[in-house]
């Protein structure tokens, strides 16, 4: 009996060490889907191994608690605990932040480019609203952003005045994500907006295709991601 309970236990130490090194590095696979005269579909998918070794570390427990050795069902309701709340935002910054479903890193980069980018963009809007005019051309727009990391893909004047810029950055920063932000000098209007689902900039962590978040009132931002599953 001693023999089989030190069996399963280190069955149970090397599984359990497997699946929290998958978790903190590989936890996805690249697949892909191709339908009949249709383009083909990439995706993440969570890896099977992971699975069958997330079960195991479920069911081990329950095999040594009926060997006396209780405490490893801990372990169980843990790992339990962990799988049914894997887009808590708590778990995407924190064990999950590696993987291609959490965009903490990303939110980091979006962050850090409104901050560097928005003086120069309140000097771009004072001298579009200047001009009185109801367009301008995206190339002369640009030329204020040759010493910049975002350009500027679209604008929109409304009583000739600039009611938003979107920017993206020059270079892609992040293989899992792509992402395009919009900046609204006057603030962006959450009430009307044409998009039904918007949440705050920091929140929802877990992405598994695209959302949209706001920022402080004048920033909306669009995120897309490759993960799925």
């Amino acid at each position: 009996m001693n023999k089989i309970c030190t069996f399963l236990q280190i069955i149970n130490f090397v599984t359990v060490a497997v699946l929290l090194y998958f978790t903190l590095t590989d936890l996805y696979t690249w697949e892909s889907e191709t339908a009949w005269l249709n383009p083909t579909y990439h995706f993440y998918t969570i890896r099977s191994d992971v699975k069958v070794l997330t079960t195991i570390c479920i069911i081990l427990p329950f095999a040594l608690l009926c060997l006396k050795k209780w405490p490893y069902i801990i372990q169980a309701i843990v790992i339990l605990a962990v799988s049914n709340n894997y887009c808590n935002d708590f778990f995407q910054k924190t064990i999950f932040i590696n993987q291609p479903s959490s965009i903490q890193k990303t939110n980091h980069k979006i962050k850090d480019l409104i901050d560097r980018s928005e003086s120069g963009l309140q000097l771009i809007v004072r001298e579009v609203n200047s001009r009185h005019t109801d367009s301008v051309a995206l190339n002369a727009l640009n030329t204020y952003t040759e010493n910049e990391d975002f350009k500027i893909y679209q604008i929109s004047i409304k009583n000739k005045k600039v009611e938003f810029l979107k920017i993206c950055p020059k270079i892609s920063v992040h293989q899992n994500h792509s992402y395009g932000i919009a900046y609204y000098p006057d603030g962006y209007p959450l009430k009307n907006s044409v998009h039904d689902d918007i949440y705050p900039f920091g929140t929802k962590l877990c992405l598994t295709g695209s959302r949209n978040y706001f920022y402080q009132r004048k920033w909306l931002i669009h995120i897309s991601g490759l993960a799925e599953g």
